[in-house]
């Protein structure tokens, strides 16, 4: 899917260069790859920004306010390889930074690590795009889900040089899919220019995406550098505390169910099954629709309750999405009353979309719902087990209803002694 092709052939590199010096240009097949998402309308001459459904045509002339009117922001620790030092050999010989990714609409474009110092703003590599005989030539870097920044401000800049004198043809971008793309263009200094883009996410945005693109109208390629990302503080908000309610008499006599385990979702591991692997918490069952899905292994500190990992389930196209906990057979508590509680986030906003219940088969079942606050919550639900159950069932659902992805932490199971009430 790729060639490399020394430099010498284009003239790049002048003769008695160490070999150390050089770098190879890749020439990409991405008719395997089409994009996700798309990219910015064609701009007209004097566009600052657009919108996703603007057509091209520029909204009122705010474009440098955009970033002057910001409010005060941090780094993202989160960002990584802004400076294009590192880079990873995939298989079969493609060359890409880390954490980035590479596409092109027609022949002809590509991607290379420079590192001769014209090209180079500050470290010891720069990322040299060039452009496809059709469409965009682009590198993109997608900040994960849930990362930090739903509802707050994102800033992202890079350094920029090209020769290229075509209007409006080396452009970067940002864009959270909900709402409406910012885009600013290079202004063909002919030197390096540091471009700022910057919008307010989404609260519902799932995922924020940065383009650094080279159009098919470009007469010469961008080398980009020293890429940085900024957010606005997260807004310290207090632990909420359980809802107060009138607790019966056997709440003073619940203890912890010793068999109980990995109610933090700490411990996760492949599971075989008959259409394939699927990664699931330790002790839970997963499934979606009818149908066995992986379930998401958390790791960003801003949707995690405790420990280092969280629960992300979404909702599927039909019924229900849920993981569940099945107490085995035999595990003491027949008779018994018994608790389970979890803390629960999501941005939902339909009512009763997201659901804990438990169950004994045998007799109701106690079920409560997600208040749908946008922040932790835990929720409690308590059922007396029959004496002839076999089993008790947890269950963590998210219904196809859901407006939102829902985070599931710090779970705790709770029985009473079964002597007492017998």
């Amino acid at each position: 899917d790729a060639k490399a092709w020394s430099l010498e052939q284009y003239g790049f590199v002048p003769n008695g260069v160490p070999e150390t010096k050089r770098f190879l240009l890749y020439k990409f097949d991405t008719e395997k790859s089409a994009p996700e998402t798309p990219l910015p309308p064609q701009l007209n001459a004097g566009d600052k920004t657009v919108t996703g459904d603007s057509g091209g045509k520029a909204l009122p002339p705010n474009g440098e306010n955009i970033t002057a009117s910001k409010p005060s922001t941090i780094p993202f620790t989160e960002f990584t390889n802004g400076s294009f030092e590192s880079w990873t050999t995939l298989p079969g010989g493609l060359l890409l930074p880390e954490r980035w990714v590479y596409h092109q609409d027609g022949s002809g474009g590509s991607l290379g690590k420079y590192t001769l110092p014209d090209g180079i703003k500050d470290g010891s590599a720069s990322a040299l795009v060039r452009p496809s005989s059709a469409g965009n030539s682009f590198i993109r870097y997608e900040i994960p889900l849930g990362a930090r920044f739903r509802g707050g401000y994102v800033q992202f800049s890079v350094w920029v040089k090209s020769t290229n004198t075509a209007p409006e043809a080396i452009q970067v971008d940002i864009q959270d899919i909900v709402g409406p793309i910012v885009v600013r263009s290079y202004d063909n200094t002919d030197d390096w220019q540091q471009i700022v883009v910057g919008r307010q996410i989404d609260a519902s945005a799932e995922q924020v995406i940065i383009t650094l693109n080279v159009k098919a109208a470009a007469t010469d390629g961008a080398f980009f550098d020293n890429a940085v990302i900024a957010t606005t503080p997260p807004s310290p908000v207090p632990t909420p505390k359980p809802a107060q309610q009138d607790e019966p008499e056997f709440v003073s006599y619940l203890t912890p169910l010793a068999e109980f385990t990995n109610g933090s979702f700490e411990s996760w591991s492949w599971t075989d099954l008959p259409r394939g692997g699927v990664y699931v918490p330790d002790q839970w069952i997963n499934n979606r629709g009818g149908r066995p899905e992986p379930v998401e292994k958390y790791t960003q500190l801003d949707d995690i309750k405790e420990g280092s990992a969280s629960a992300l389930l979404r909702s599927s196209s039909i019924g229900n999405s849920f993981i569940r906990y099945e107490i085995p057979r035999g595990t003491r508590f027949r008779g018994c009353y018994v608790q389970f509680s979890v803390w629960v986030k999501s941005q939902n906003t339909t009512p009763d979309a997201i659901q804990v219940d438990i169950q004994d088969i045998s007799g109701p079942m106690a079920i409560s719902s997600y208040a749908n606050s946008g922040d932790w919550e835990q929720i409690v639900v308590r059922n007396y087990i029959d004496s002839a159950a076999s089993q008790v069932l947890i269950t963590l659902n998210v219904n196809s209803s859901a407006t939102g992805v829902a985070f599931f932490d710090g779970a705790t199971l709770m029985t009473t002694p079964s002597s007492k009430w017998r």
